[in-house]
């Protein structure tokens, strides 16, 4: 069974207007920690996710770059009824 996922990615370190055409899968996140923090690959006699991984994210992000400005979006909520808003959004 094959499972195709859309990655949304938000961080100052994303270049503006960005999109990856990097294959990706949940095992891409594990194998993302592990590159940055220069850990090593969880063993992969076990088998996790990361031993598969299609990729490492890096493509979503430069690193070399100064972080953009973080621009607030104007709403006319205030935090706290984001915070506490108890429903779900509607079904697609």
């Amino acid at each position: 069974m094959v499972v195709s996922l859309r990655v949304l990615g938000g961080s100052t370190l994303i270049p503006l207007n960005h999109v990856s055409h990097q294959y990706s899968d949940f095992g891409s996140i594990l194998r993302f920690v592990e590159t940055m923090f220069r850990l090593p690959q969880v063993n992969a006699k076990v088998g996790y996710a990361d031993t598969y991984a299609l990729g490492d994210l890096s493509d979503f992000y430069d690193l070399s770059q100064t972080p953009l400005t973080f621009t607030p979006i104007a709403s006319d909520k205030d935090a706290k009824f984001f915070i506490n808003k108890q429903e779900r959004a509607p079904a697609p």
